[in-house]
């Protein structure tokens, strides 16, 4: 691979950053990549059909008198992995004023990391590392992960993250990842986490997966990797490049770390079509649908009632994914109790 890519034509670098598209709707548009980086001409064709939702905009303005603000897309930045994805780009992110846009946050909602030290290090574990790999394709692919929910604990965990789910302690007859919750899982959360929930008063959108089973129940769902670049695996660490910070984090050289990357799993999907169908019911009549298929929903007076239930199935999600993590993060600890 040369050490310089040949930009699209149709870009504009204005630094060893970043990149600006011109366009014909006038958004201002920036991505974050330097001149190595190469950008799919693919993407750029789907950014610019994106755009095209300022038309959508201008009219579904037409068609509601009365808004306090013109609806708009303000600014799009693409993130370095930007590229193709299915109508709307990967790492795009776009800021809009007077308007949601379910399809741009997509089906990943929360999609995040959770990182455990341990104190182990690489060089005890590698011997082991067959045995290892054997007990962990059992745990997550082979019907190993047990994770037991009431309904009182599915709800609490959609309805508020982490704090819900664990609101009435750790089910003294648990099996499973259950058993590797310790006491300093349960306590500190904000001081160890970025986010431990997004409180909602409901989570009615997702009765079947609550209520499925009855009493204490096992799913596909809780536990899953998930698809895509979502994993969970066991790392070391090889270089310390920040000593304070390693150390404030109980980091050293040669010391293995387990880490898990996954989303909201299908609870993500149901969450994002939500949003498109509540879009879709409260379009004017009158007002064509866009060639672009994308769906906004413009935050007027009318429209609150559907927002709501959008952005309390969005929050649902994303309390889904914490506590997934949770569990994952669990599930990685449970072969490492057993070979000790």
């Amino acid at each position: 691979m040369p050490a310089t890519q040949r930009p699209d034509h149709r870009l504009v670098r204005t630094d060893d950053s970043w990149l600006t598209l011109p366009n014909p709707a006038n958004v201002p548009v920036e991505i974050c990549a330097g001149p190595e980086v190469p950008i799919e001409s693919a993407a750029i064709d789907e950014l610019l059909t994106v755009l095209k939702t300022t038309d959508t905009l201008r009219a579904l303005a037409e068609a509601t008198p009365g808004l306090d603000v013109e609806p708009r897309i303000d600014r799009v930045v693409c993130t370095p992995d930007f590229h193709k994805g299915a109508g709307i780009p990967i790492g795009t992110v776009l800021r809009t004023v007077g308007a949601l846009i379910p399809q741009a946050v997509g089906n990943d909602i929360n999609c995040g990391m959770r990182v455990e030290a341990t104190d182990i290090t690489v060089d005890r574990l590698r011997p082991h590392l067959d045995t290892l790999e054997r007990r962990l394709r059992h745990l997550f692919f082979e019907g190993g992960r047990r994770i037991g929910l009431t309904a009182t604990q599915r709800e609490g965990l959609l309805r508020d993250g982490l704090p819900g789910l664990l609101d009435g302690g750790v089910p003294t007859d648990a099996d499973g990842a259950w058993r590797q919750v310790r006491p300093d899982d349960t306590t500190d959360l904000d001081g160890r986490l970025h986010a431990t929930g997004f409180p909602v008063a409901s989570a009615s959108g997702f009765r079947d997966w609550i209520t499925s089973g009855g009493g204490t129940s096992y799913d596909s769902i809780i536990g899953s990797i998930g698809g895509g670049n979502h994993f969970a695996e066991l790392q070391y660490v090889s270089a310390i490049h920040d000593g304070a910070a390693a150390h404030a984090w109980g980091l050293a050289a040669g010391r293995v770390v387990l880490m898990v990357h996954s989303g909201s799993l299908s609870l993500g999907h149901q969450a994002n079509a939500t949003g498109q169908d509540q879009a879709r019911a409260a379009w004017p009549r009158g007002v064509p649908m866009p060639n672009n298929r994308i769906l906004p929903m413009l935050l007027d007076e009318a429209g609150a009632p559907r927002r709501e239930r959008y952005l309390t199935a969005f929050a649902n999600a994303a309390n889904f994914a914490i506590g997934n993590r949770f569990f994952l993060a669990m599930m990685l600890r449970r072969p490492r109790r057993r070979g000790r």
